[in-house]
């Protein structure tokens, strides 16, 4: 017989003639023949080939996938363990108390920034764009005593970060989002209140806005304090410094002094 057998599954098929062999192999498996090798198969007309296939691809049910990093850029380590960053702390609660004389509700925004000047320079802009949807959680009922004596036992976190990117000379192109150092800044806000019902329709940029009775900048070991702002008391004037720009009128989310 001048051909080669070659089985496929159970079956046999014939094929023609063997075709000249490349010195190239045709496969990974496949090595050009010896002239004592293709002697040896000339001689043996009845050679038989198994040819292996790989099975079939079949996809399976997708598979959840991590959440990538960027979704929570404040607890990126790379934020908590760098001298060079600033810590911003502002504190929120509305302007009227419950009868029992504690408000239903209280928040704090916990900000990191490398630049805190250039934060002053061009403003602390904020809204719900910035916050990371998929990030946020809500913690009910806690016992950790955050504040024990006004009943604010249910807690929902969000996670935000700045649409600016750190340095100036960079631009989107080279900004790659998933490193969190690339912000400006990066934040977690924080709020408290008695009714879950108060959470569930809680929007952050609407109901915080001038409702700022605590603004504190400082170092990241709380050793030096560059900006200070104190209203505790509504109806007595409030008490601020600001040791970088003294009393340049900022923008934003700011509350002193505020450029109007």
């Amino acid at each position: 017989m001048d051909g080669i057998s070659i089985a496929i599954g159970a079956g046999i098929a014939k094929a023609g003639p063997e075709p000249s062999r490349s010195p190239i192999a045709t496969t990974g498996a496949e090595l050009p023949l010896s002239p004592t090798s293709a002697a040896a198969a000339a001689a043996d007309s009845n050679i038989t080939s198994t040819v292996m296939f790989e099975p079939a691809y079949a996809p399976g049910p997708p598979q959840p996938q991590p959440q990538p990093q960027q979704h929570r850029p404040y607890e990126a380590p790379e934020w908590h363990h760098d001298i060079s960053v600033a810590v911003v702390e502002m504190a929120f609660s509305p302007p009227h108390e419950t009868p029992d004389g504690h408000p239903s509700w209280n928040a704090r925004l916990l900000l990191r920034t490398r630049d805190l000047p250039r934060l002053m320079r061009e403003g602390l802009f904020w809204d719900d764009g910035n916050i990371h949807r998929e990030a946020g959680y809500v913690a009910l009922e806690q016992q950790d005593g955050e504040y024990p004596h006004s009943g604010l036992r249910n807690k929902r976190v969000w996670y935000l970060s700045s649409t600016e990117i750190a340095t100036p000379a960079y631009t989107a192109d080279f900004c790659n989002p998933s490193d969190s150092s690339n912000h400006l800044w990066v934040a977690k806000l924080y709020v408290w209140a008695r009714d879950m019902r108060d959470l569930t329709d809680f929007r952050p940029a609407e109901r915080l806005w001038n409702q700022t009775y605590h603004c504190i900048a400082s170092s990241q070991d709380a050793k030096e304090v560059y900006y200070e702002y104190r209203h505790f008391d509504r109806a007595a004037q409030a008490e601020a410094v600001n040791a970088i720009y003294d009393r340049a009128p900022l923008e934003g989310w700011w509350p002193w002094p505020r450029r109007t």
